[in-house]
């Protein structure tokens, strides 16, 4: 409930879907039909024979169902979120179903998306080891932003935490902050005035600089979620698949998962836009899968707009949908649903079409 309130505050920025909008202008144009047919036919049992008039004028009434056109859509789409609600999947509403049944081509993002949050390993490169007051600093400062590597590294340091302030976060660069008067700045080596470090395919560089001195880089491995690869593979064998990361590499199982499908690395949130608006410029329908973070201009340039969340307290609104983390490798059954919810409106709306014209006509 707390979701849907933030998404009622939110303006959607789409247009509606061709699909509700079809059937909103068929079901109004139905019932003025049944109206006008209930009415003529009215009309001329009244010279033919007045005692048929009421029979005839209800007849037509009773057997017509305009609502069965109007309901088709908000009934099977309503049940579909249900459905997608008990796996992991919220939507904003019903009209997202029916974006996400036209998606051709999907865009992940890595870290916090397919990789979880948890590192599987934390190790300290640099010439000396920071004292016990540096990692309180460095604490302090990465508390203060969501990224998924910041989360990391707040959550393995333990020493004490102090309030930082002037802090900056610059998107796919890193964070910078004040603490007990020493200038704090973790992230990218560029953002940190450093030069890159050679890593191991997986590996992502957190740089630290105190006091305008590189001090080093925390090497964090990141565990890639289960079942990610293999849901990679099934969407690949169905539509266009991408992987963009600001990353440097990618790890050897995501890699294969990914063979033959694009693969960027070193993106910064501009260049994540920019590759969803290349495909759409292709005519492609792109659905963005991200954490919300480094990815808000990709997700909010995409047809379909999904946040992957471990925690209630990153919750993204401007989405369409939040994705339980746990519950990614289900992503291309979540697309399988919404197509078949699609074909299942179709279908009732021929059935419903075909009822009317018959039993009006009867």
């Amino acid at each position: 409930s707390r979701l849907k309130r933030l998404w009622a505050e939110q303006s959607g920025g789409h247009e509606r879907p061709a699909m509700p909008r079809l059937i909103d202008g068929v079901a109004r144009r139905c019932t003025v039909a049944v109206l006008l047919i209930s009415l003529c036919a009215g009309l001329y049992w009244w010279g033919a024979d007045v005692a048929q008039v009421w029979p005839v004028v209800t007849a037509v009434l009773i057997v017509a169902c305009p609502c069965a056109l109007a309901l088709s859509m908000p009934f099977a789409y309503g049940h579909t979120i249900r459905l997608l609600g008990r796996r992991g999947l919220f939507l904003r509403d019903a009209e997202v179903v029916e974006r996400m049944a036209h998606v051709d081509s999907v865009i992940l993002d890595k870290t916090g998306t397919l990789t979880a949050r948890e590192a599987h390993e934390v190790e300290w490169q640099g010439p000396i080891p920071l004292t016990h007051h540096e990692r309180s600093l460095v604490r302090s400062v990465a508390r203060n932003s969501t990224h998924p590597l910041s989360a990391v590294l707040a959550e393995r340091l333990r020493e004490e935490t102090k309030e930082a302030s002037a802090v900056q976060e610059v998107a796919g660069q890193g964070i910078a902050g004040s603490v007990d008067r020493h200038a704090v700045r973790l992230g990218s080596a560029v953002f940190c005035g450093a030069d890159e470090a050679a890593r191991a395919h997986g590996d992502s560089h957190v740089h630290v600089t105190i006091d305008g001195l590189h001090r080093g880089h925390f090497i964090i491995r990141k565990r890639t979620r289960d079942g990610v690869a293999d849901a990679v593979r099934r969407l690949r064998d169905s539509m266009r698949t991408s992987l963009l990361t600001g990353d440097a590499q990618v790890d050897p199982e995501l890699a294969g998962a990914f063979a033959g499908s694009e693969v960027r690395v070193n993106c910064s949130p501009a260049d994540k836009a920019e590759a969803v608006r290349m495909q759409q410029a292709h005519g492609r329908r792109v659905l963005m899968v991200g954490d919300g973070l480094n990815d808000a201009g990709a997700l909010a340039q995409s047809d379909v707009r999904i946040t992957v969340t471990e925690t209630s307290a990153a919750l993204t609104p401007a989405s369409d949908a939040i994705m339980d983390a746990n519950s990614v490798a289900q992503l291309p059954h979540f697309l399988s649903m919404a197509r078949r919810a699609r074909r299942i409106v179709i279908g009732s709306l021929a059935i419903s079409l075909c009822y009317n014209v018959v039993g009006v006509s009867f």
